[in-house]
């Protein structure tokens, strides 16, 4: 059985690499790992990833190493996986990430095309048939550079939507494309701010998920992220709560049958706003002091849909939401 949580939103700045790192920290925990076996972080965002800057300063590379391959690289054109995957250990974490390149000449090639809306059929071809072989096949794959034994596979996705985020959700959600087994679990985590403009274009991208025909994900998970001006942790509750019920409100009045609706989950994840004020100051993530990113529950209330109240919950109840248990 293979776990794909595919990590996104409608606009960007809401947190997506920031959870993304989060819960590949707490996937990766000792505990974790010996459970249900190594996970990996694939940085889809080929437009504006941050995501290697965020685990080394440019300036702490070695330019005697060989050079290490990025993702959009590899999606571009037909080549192995052999040094693309970068492994990270601290904190008691174990897991393995593999970068999009930061340089402005890969990713004006996937922002030029987006935003001219139009990609060569050929170019789509290729991606397709390489993400495909990134996650099926024995060789050339990420199971043959980190081991039978992965499990875990985080998507980091751009803002909003494109062809090539289009091509890995409908891969990995239908069953029909050859990736996802009928064991296997996929997970969407929407990140959310408390942006009222954010919020609606939010509920209008659910709503076409829910009311579509295609296969859906095991969860929804809604993420709220903390970083908001309001110092009171009780203010900042409230105003998930009342964020919530909006959403509920929104989606019960559409055409959408009870069992997809019962797949929405809303959590609170902590720790966004001391985060950001550490990388603010510069840090990576091996340099972080003053908070602990990859705490032992990235989540710290969660609400079902339709819930009266949110909750506190504790990591095992995290962990069982995640493997569908």
């Amino acid at each position: 059985m293979r776990v794909y949580n595919i990590v996104q939103s409608v606009k960007g700045g809401c947190g997506k690499t920031t959870f993304s790192i989060m819960l590949a920290g707490f996937l990766g925990k000792k505990e974790n790992r010996d459970e249900c076996g190594k996970t990996c972080l694939v940085d889809a965002d080929f437009q504006g990833t941050s995501l290697i800057h965020l685990f080394i300063h440019d300036e702490n590379l070695d330019k005697t190493a060989p050079r290490k391959c990025y993702l959009n690289e590899k999606m571009r054109r037909y080549n192995s996986y052999h040094n693309y995957v970068r492994e990270y250990n601290g904190y008691d974490r174990i897991f393995y990430y593999v970068p999009s390149s930061p340089e402005y000449v890969q990713k004006a090639w996937f922002l030029a095309n987006a935003q001219m809306g139009y990609i060569p059929h050929m170019a789509y071809n290729i991606f397709e048939i390489n993400l495909k072989s990134m996650l099926i096949s024995k060789e050339d794959s990420l199971s043959g550079e980190i081991g039978e034994d992965l499990t875990n596979v985080i998507f980091d996705m751009p803002p909003s939507s494109d062809g090539y985020s289009d091509i890995i959700k409908k891969c990995i959600v239908n069953e029909n494309e050859g990736i996802r087994k009928s064991e296997d679990i996929v997970n969407y985590y929407m990140m959310v701010n408390l942006d009222p403009t954010h919020l609606y274009s939010t509920i209008e991208y659910l709503k076409q998920i829910l009311r579509g025909t295609d296969q859906l994900p095991t969860h929804i998970f809604i993420v709220f992220n903390d970083n908001c001006f309001i110092e009171n942790e009780t203010q900042t509750y409230t105003l998930f709560e009342e964020r919530k019920l909006q959403i509920e409100i929104a989606l019960k009045k559409e055409n959408i049958s009870e069992n997809n609706l019962k797949k929405i989950v809303f959590l609170v994840c902590p720790k966004y706003k001391d985060y950001a004020q550490e990388i603010i100051k510069g840090h990576t993530l091996c340099e972080l002091t003053e908070i602990d990113l990859f705490s032992d529950n990235p989540i710290k209330y969660l609400g079902e849909f339709g819930s009266s109240k949110m909750r506190i919950v504790n990591p095992g109840t995290f962990y069982n939401l995640i493997y569908n248990k």
